[in-house]
């Protein structure tokens, strides 16, 4: 597991952790409904995430 602190930026439907002087591309979480919600990590890979912790789909 790694720890990041930056900012969160909003951006039309999606918000973005940006870390300040990284050079990956920051995270970003989409809330597709109440209880579920999308995580695009660094590398692009997306993942869906319901309230239950469980995952429920990888892309």
């Amino acid at each position: 597991a790694t720890s990041q602190t930056g900012r969160i930026e909003q951006e039309q439907d999606r918000f973005r952790l940006v870390v300040p002087q990284s050079k990956t591309p920051p995270l970003s979480v989409r809330v597709l409904a109440q209880d579920k919600m999308e995580l695009t990590d660094t590398s692009g890979t997306v993942s869906q995430w319901n309230r239950n912790e469980k995952l429920l789909s990888r892309c």
